[in-house]
């Protein structure tokens, strides 16, 4: 998939949506090398210049975030399970973004 990431300034706009129902749940941006990270890994990989706002409040909520900075500056991994897990992480990723 060749995708223009010079269009829009070196990202591109990607959405995550539920397998089975087809609903949006998280709209958000993705650069090049995290787009390829998100190929590579089949972890999604989001760019964002809030990732670090994202991970703290997520992570005091109980939510298992993995800082990826390392790796990838400006990204966070969320890594979710149960369906319990699943609502409440989307749950408090709405009040943030909120």
């Amino acid at each position: 998939m060749k995708l223009d990431f010079v269009k829009l300034q070196g990202v591109v706009p990607a959405a995550l949506q539920d397998h089975r129902s087809g609903r949006v749940l998280m709209l958000g941006f993705m650069n090049e090398e995290a787009f390829q990270r998100t190929v590579e890994t089949g972890f999604a990989t989001f760019f964002g210049a809030r990732a670090v706002e994202v991970h703290d409040k997520l992570s005091a909520a109980g939510v298992l975030v993995r800082d990826r900075g390392y790796e990838l500056a400006g990204c966070v991994r969320i890594t979710v399970g149960t369906r319990e897990q699943t609502t409440h992480f989307l749950s408090e990723l709405e009040r943030i973004w909120r």
